[in-house]
């Protein structure tokens, strides 16, 4: 690794980097350059549900390639989703507000997205590929990765408009377990809000 790019992953690190001034111009490459080397070695796997898993793992890596997600990252978000739970996964259990599947996409967020004219929540390929699409579309307004998980949790539109300091615990809580477990340091996101070391 270059002189230049250990440093911004140490500053990455220690939760001091600053998108806007570090990377000038294009920042799409930021979880290539500060969390692909972060990610390339750290592996997670779900401590349930292991043969749900492997169902979805080819389908999990072939997403996080095309879209440029890191896959401990993709991986760790659809199990804070659903646990690859069947029941959750098929439909036969949806939150309290609607949102369904392996991603647990809301309906207005799954006809968005992607280009393809939308996602079908039910169908677990269909919903991770949009899950990574739909990360991939995040990080352009939200380049720091708690921010783009933040957004993805509470709404693209609250975090715009309130920003992650307003989010509500369980929102904290998301993207701190996600980051803790794909091998991010979580305890300065979180911090303010005293929740270091809760679980759900």
């Amino acid at each position: 690794m270059a002189k230049k790019d250990k440093g911004l992953l140490e500053r990455f690190k220690e939760g001091t980097l600053d998108v806007a001034r570090d990377f000038k111009g294009d920042v799409s490459g930021l979880l290539t350059t500060a969390l692909g080397t972060q990610f390339g070695t750290t592996e997670w796997s779900p401590p349930f549900n292991q043969d749900e898993y492997q169902k979805y793992k080819p389908t999990i890596e072939q997403a996080a390639k095309q879209y440029n997600i890191p896959e401990n990252i993709l991986t760790r978000l659809l199990y804070q989703e659903s646990k690859f739970d069947p029941d959750i996964v098929s439909g036969q259990r949806s939150s309290k507000v609607g949102a369904k599947g392996i991603a647990q996409f809301m309906p207005k967020t799954a006809a968005s997205v992607p280009e393809t004219g939308g996602v079908d929540p039910l169908d677990p390929t269909s919903s991770i590929f949009g899950a990574a699409h739909y990360l991939n579309k995040l990080r352009e307004d939200f380049p720091e990765p708690r921010d783009m998980l933040a957004a993805y949790n509470w709404g693209r539109g609250n975090v715009s408009r309130k920003g992650v300091s307003e989010a509500p615990w369980e929102t904290h809580n998301y993207y701190g377990q996600i980051l803790r477990d794909s091998g991010m340091p979580y305890e300065r996101a979180i911090k303010d809000k005293g929740l270091l070391g809760m679980t759900p």
